[in-house]
């Protein structure tokens, strides 16, 4: 294995873990609600939630791919527009999990930047 390739994949997995930390952070700003009773949810019970978060997701995503294969385009954007849906829930959810994980990590300074915890 060359140098070249040890840091494509150092890159590459730098880069996703950089997009990740970026859409929570996105999420945690634009949601801030949301990620909140989210987080609520994780804190009281989090395998009961996420049970039910894949009970859900399961056939959602199931029908979204079906739509991608139909030949009419107008379902496929549909089909396409329900699995960007549920990538969506599923950022955010991971953006209250990132902030549960946060509170249990205080630092003073969180208390003027809640976006510090995620």
């Amino acid at each position: 294995m060359i140098v070249a390739d040890i840091l494509m994949w150092f890159l590459l997995i730098m880069g996703t873990y950089a997009i990740f930390i970026s859409y929570w952070l996105a999420a945690q700003a634009l949601f801030p609600e949301l990620t909140d009773r989210c987080r609520q949810r994780i804190k009281s019970a989090p395998l009961k939630h996420a049970l039910i978060g894949l009970a859900w997701t399961i056939p959602t995503a199931a029908a979204g791919v079906a739509l991608l294969n139909v030949p009419n385009p107008l379902l496929k954007f549909m089909g396409a527009t329900i699995l960007l849906l549920l990538i969506l829930a599923g950022l955010v959810g991971s953006s209250a999990l990132a902030a549960q994980i946060g509170f249990g990590l205080a630092n003073p300074l969180d208390q003027a930047q809640p976006w510090r915890r995620v």
